[in-house]
């Protein structure tokens, strides 16, 4: 899970402080996974076809030369409230293309912290080439300390959420839903490229209208955006991409962020917005606990001769 502030943000020295705080405690502190519809029972089962949604995913003639997937759909939706909270629902449909791509995405990864955020597994599942579509028992899912913080995992609350889809194989197509709650602001940075070809990305963020969101888009792609008012008087934020080519790995590339392709937002119009936030909510990060009193320059050396 990518954290990121606005990066054309420029605060002052308590702002900076303030963020490389709150960072740290992202490092070192981690909601529980909670898992509703995505097993029928425990072991993983087969659905006969039904709904629309259940069918294969007929996609249009997509070019992606020496691809190892396909991004079929990928879908973002923030919900930002007043109290600094955000929910977030992520969807993604995928179609294996290779065997290296089978090996990059049978397990499904997604990092969060468990001081701050909670996460529902909706749904997943495989739909394999013969039209069966598996879903995902409750033993392929797995909340396990972040592997970044084996070493430290007893003071740390990162936490990794792996789901172990089953039956990946090049022809299948594997399907993720999940809702993550946040309590402290919002921030995001979505990439529209990756390595492998993206058919279509939507990233639509819904705050209340008197909270001004700021944000970077993408200089090197162009995107459908758009803004409309909801019927209950909130804002929509809608970017929507189709059919955009992956990137040609390069060894020591900067990542999509650098190159010009990602969507960066957020509730902070500043760096010194983020240390007033976590201020509020934490009010010891600027007590001074060195309570040790140090002598005058050359009074040491008065006191030695006794002076």
């Amino acid at each position: 899970m990518t954290l990121t502030t606005t990066a054309h943000a420029r605060g002052n020295q308590a702002g900076k402080a303030g963020l490389i705080i709150f960072l740290l405690l992202l490092l070192l502190l981690p909601g529980p996974v909670r898992a509703t519809d995505h097993a029928a029972g425990s072991p993983a089962s087969a659905a006969a076809p039904g709904r629309p949604e259940d069918t294969a995913f007929q996609a249009p003639a997509f070019p992606a030369p020496g691809a190892d997937a396909l991004n079929l759909k990928i879908t973002k939706r923030y919900a930002l409230a007043r109290d600094g909270s955000v929910r977030h629902r992520l969807y993604v449909r995928r179609r294996i293309l290779t065997y290296k791509g089978k090996k990059e995405y049978a397990d499904f990864k997604y990092n969060y912290n468990r001081f701050y955020q909670e996460v529902r597994l909706i749904k997943a599942r495989t739909f394999k080439a013969d039209g069966s579509i598996l879903k995902v028992g409750d033993q392929e899912v797995h909340d396990i300390p972040a592997p970044w913080n084996s070493e430290a995992s007893l003071y740390s609350r990162a936490r990794q959420l792996v789901v172990n889809l089953p039956a990946v194989e090049p022809g299948c197509e594997i399907e993720v839903e999940l809702e993550v709650t946040s309590r402290f602001g919002f921030w995001c940075s979505e990439y529209f490229r990756f390595s492998d070809p993206i058919l279509d990305k939507e990233v639509v963020i819904e705050a209340p209208a008197d909270i001004k969101l700021k944000f970077i888009p993408p200089t090197r792609l162009q995107l459908k955006h758009e803004t409309r008012k909801t019927a209950d008087g909130r804002v929509a934020y809608r970017w929507h991409g189709h059919r955009i080519p992956g990137l040609t790995p390069v060894r020591w590339a900067p990542n999509p962020a650098e190159q010009g392709y990602c969507l960066m937002a957020s509730s902070f119009p500043d760096n010194a917005a983020v240390a007033a936030f976590f201020r509020q909510r934490f009010p010891g990060l600027d007590r001074n606990d060195d309570k040790t009193t140090h002598p005058a320059p050359g009074q040491k050396n008065r006191q030695a001769a006794g002076t």
